[in-house]
């Protein structure tokens, strides 16, 4: 274990060099390029465990660090990939029939639209593939401990970043649009979903003891060290100054309470340390101001549009498109081309093509249809019920982090992201229940 660390270490360190490089225009872009090769090759020399894990920990900078033009996330998609196979005797027949139907679906709207996205369709559905295969392999012995801590390391670290940037907690709208999220790559509420699963998922590990009995992050350093960084990752969502960010914030302190209310102790002493919170927040003049930011993105609101910053907007209009177009709500339109077919009268500022859905349940249902979400509903469904044996629910806090996800998904399209199928594994991963074993001194396996 303590190879693992100083290996992990170092690996952050690398990332952190690089950030820092990038950050302040220290490197061009070459020297960047060969910095990330260096981090390439150091990760092909770690487990095959170890390389999944930094599919966790590269998830907020997976638009930030390249190789040339070539995404850095995508490398260790590949090196994942090509180990699974070469390692593993079976394939997920599941996988399989996603990824041939996808592509014949995505290949044909593509033709039909007279558009041409061929090799993010491949990334996207090797993506869907490698998700896929992790997540009902249960030959794969992942350590849910370690995969959380890594991932609340990642995000802390583009957090710390964007905390610098910012440079300070007095963030208007105009700061907002000028720096977005993820160091300028992420749209604002992205990043701050991130940062909000970041937070949870550490808070997850901090509040649940049962989830840390003989793991490295019950030692002291580790267990402050997650507190930390715990809190960075909350800090650095609320800049978003995000109204998604701060309403789905108070839906989790109040959904914490209401699942341990079985267990009365518990669920007192979140409320007591919620509300030493909110008191501490509006005790200091920085993060008072900060949350006095959101509320005027509220209190100016005059209508339900503004409210929604313009989603209820999309929402109507592409439910009108559905409606008109019955075939298409049954099979969709294609996920990447769907805001093309239906041609919505709203226009991207930065493409200059009508808006997608900011939603992902609509987002899916544009893509593939009424059948097609079923079907990936049901699919996603069956995994989740096989690795989380949802039948015994006796901790019902692992699966806070993926009902926050859901949630927090009705604001945002994410599911064309390739990104989004690791983000779920992970999820899944953090609802999956422990199984102790007497030999297992430092690890926990799920």
């Amino acid at each position: 274990m303590k190879k693992t660390i100083w290996r992990w270490a170092f690996l952050t360190l690398l990332l952190v060099l690089y950030t820092f490089c990038k950050f302040k225009e220290i490197l061009s872009v070459n020297a960047l390029s060969v910095l990330a090769v260096v981090m390439a090759l150091y990760i092909l020399t770690f487990p095959f465990e170890e390389k999944i894990y930094c599919l966790f920990m590269f998830i907020p900078f997976y638009l930030y660090v390249y190789i040339k033009g070539f995404a850095f996330y995508n490398v260790i998609v590949i090196f994942v990939f090509f180990e699974y196979i070469l390692r593993m005797k079976k394939i997920s027949i599941t996988s399989v029939i996603m990824v041939i139907i996808m592509l014949a679906c995505e290949l044909f709207w593509q033709i039909y639209n007279h558009q041409s996205i061929f090799n993010y369709i491949i990334k996207w559905l090797l993506a869907v593939f490698v998700s896929i295969n992790l997540m009902t392999n249960k030959e794969i012995k992942l350590d849910k401990c370690f995969a959380s801590y890594v991932f609340v390391l990642g995000v802390a670290l583009m957090g710390t970043f964007t905390i610098v940037q910012y440079g300070s907690f007095n963030v208007d709208g105009t700061l907002r649009e000028k720096y977005a999220g993820g160091l300028g790559t992420l749209d604002q509420n992205t990043f701050s979903l991130y940062c909000l699963l970041g937070f949870i998922v550490g808070m997850n590990l901090i509040l649940n003891k049962d989830e840390r009995i003989k793991t490295f992050v019950n030692k002291p350093v580790f267990f402050v060290s997650l507190v930390v960084l715990s809190v960075i990752c909350a800090v650095g969502g609320a800049l978003m100054v995000s109204k998604t960010y701060f309403l789905v914030l108070v839906f989790w302190a109040i959904l914490l309470v209401i699942t341990n209310l079985h267990k009365p102790q518990k669920a007192i002493t979140y409320t007591l340390v919620l509300c030493v919170g909110l008191v501490l927040i509006f005790a200091l003049p920085q993060t008072r101001e900060l949350v006095n930011s959101v509320l005027r993105r509220f209190i100016e609101s005059s209508n339900i549009s503004e409210l929604t910053t313009g989603r209820f907007d999309i929402l109507k209009k592409y439910g009108v498109a559905l409606i008109e177009n019955p075939l298409n709500l049954f099979i969709g339109a294609g996920l990447f081309t769907y805001n093309l077919y239906f041609n919505i009268d709203m226009i991207s500022v930065n493409t200059g093509q009508p808006l997608i859905a900011h939603n992902m349940t609509l987002e899916m249902i544009c893509g593939y249809g009424i059948l097609g979400f079923c079907l990936l509903f049901f699919i996603y469904y069956r995994i989740f019920r096989k690795r989380t044996h949802v039948k015994h629910f006796t901790n019902r806090n692992r699966f806070i982090p993926l009902i926050i996800f859901v949630i927090f998904s009705q604001s945002i399209a994410i599911y064309r992201e390739d990104i989004t199928h690791f983000v779920l594994l992970l999820l899944l991963l953090v609802a999956t229940p422990r199984i102790l074993r007497k030999e297992d001194d430092i690890v926990c396996k799920n």
